[in-house]
């Protein structure tokens, strides 16, 4: 049945009471040494969740919740892969669709592909290959994020086509609530920058399931928030989890943080970026208003726009490792799913130069930790994306 957020059971969980203190006493830790400014944990096994704890402050003053609502980055991306994957089962495409049968930019007559020098003076050589729904899916299409503007010519190239938010260092999307461009202007211009290698050839983090996000849109006939929460969050009973956070929940919602000195964006919480200086919050400037106060033309990313919970967020895997259904309620089939979450990378295209993740297998649209195999107690990373302000999904010990 419906477990409720207070529903804590170690026992059907079959927890050690001892190693939950000092995963307690860790968490504490963390947060007292201002490593993090706060620490969200749960823990389920056997479909109880057996701990969950929370600690450290959400905004100044004001301390961490087991409800707290924070800004999930990269954890949407899972979530949106398998609403694509939905539609498939629907049979609105084939993996094999080349992506400008919906997207006409994406014709590989017009597109290039990077082929050497620097960010100063590069060569293009034309498209060979078109991308397909499965490229996408397998961060394999040749697109890239911005991280890198200074040395990654097809990153440059990005920049100079605005489509990275002014001044940011992260690679996100346009500012989410004064986008430059609808979503359509802003794939078309994706579109018409070159790609980092020929699709298909190798693996590389990128605009990937942003674009799946938009073939929601576009085979479903509607917004990504209004198709997430008909065939995922409504089921699922993730009622904390969406793009925007409604004013009855502002006083939930997590402030973003970073260390004194830092500069604000990837990576700015940790220690190694300004060692011992503590923290300070900085939502203000960073995208706050956008999820509290969104405006109608919001950019709704579907590789990093969602705010949830640890609760909704933990239903979402327990459903994913139950096969596809919770509580009676099934979003995906069995079959599907355990394609989704089987290998699709070769040996070459995960050892290549360029691939930014190692010894990792990717499965469409889910991460999946090479490793799991070949250790005694097989413990399986369900999702192993990296994430922007610090927050990582569960890890379930199969």
């Amino acid at each position: 049945g419906m477990s409720s957020i207070t529903d804590v059971h170690p026992d059907l969980a079959g927890l050690d009471p001892k190693a939950l203190d000092r995963l307690t006493a860790w968490n504490k830790y963390l947060v007292e040494t201002e490593r993090l400014a706060s620490s969200a944990v749960l823990v389920a096994r056997h479909g109880h969740v057996g701990y969950h704890f929370a600690c450290g402050e959400q905004r100044p003053g004001v301390p961490i919740a087991v409800d707290t609502i924070y800004r999930i980055y990269s954890m949407t991306k899972p979530i949106v892969s398998l609403a694509l994957m939905q539609l498939f089962e629907e049979g609105k495409f084939q993996l094999t669709d080349p992506i400008k049968l919906f997207i006409p930019a994406f014709d590989k007559r017009r597109m290039t592909v990077f082929k050497s020098g620097t960010v100063q003076n590069y060569e293009t050589e034309p498209c060979r290959r078109s991308i397909t729904i499965k490229h996408v899916l397998t961060h394999t299409s040749g697109l890239s994020y911005g991280f890198t503007p200074a040395s990654n010519p097809v990153d440059a190239a990005y920049r100079k086509a605005g489509l990275l938010p002014k001044g940011a260092t992260a690679g996100k999307v346009p500012d989410r609530d004064k986008p430059d461009f609808s979503q359509g202007e802003f794939f078309d211009r994706l579109a018409a920058q070159p790609l980092l290698f020929q699709p298909g050839e190798h693996w590389f983090y990128g605009f990937n399931t942003d674009l799946c996000g938009y073939l929601v849109e576009l085979l479903s006939g509607m917004p990504l928030q209004d198709f997430l929460s008909q065939r995922i969050f409504a089921p699922l009973k993730m009622v904390d989890t969406g793009f925007t956070v409604p004013p009855e929940k502002h006083h939930r919602f997590a402030s973003n943080w970073m260390r004194r000195g830092a500069t604000p964006g990837l990576g700015a919480v940790q220690p190694a970026s300004a060692p011992r200086t503590g923290l300070k919050e900085i939502s203000e400037a960073t995208d706050e208003a956008s999820y509290l106060f969104p405006k109608k033309e919001m950019f709704m990313s579907g590789g990093g726009g969602l705010a949830s919970t640890t609760h909704d967020y933990y239903r979402f895997c327990a459903c994913l490792l139950n096969g596809g259904t919770l509580d009676g309620e099934r979003i995906i089939s069995t079959a599907t799913l355990k394609w989704m979450t089987s290998n699709h990378l070769t040996r070459r295209r995960l050892h290549s130069k360029r691939a930014t993740v190692k010894r990792s297998r990717l499965a469409l649209g889910l991460a999946w930790d090479s490793l799991c195999g070949s250790t005694p107690w097989r413990v399986a990373s369900l999702v192993a994306w990296a994430i922007t302000a610090g927050a990582g999904p569960p890890t379930p010990t199969s």
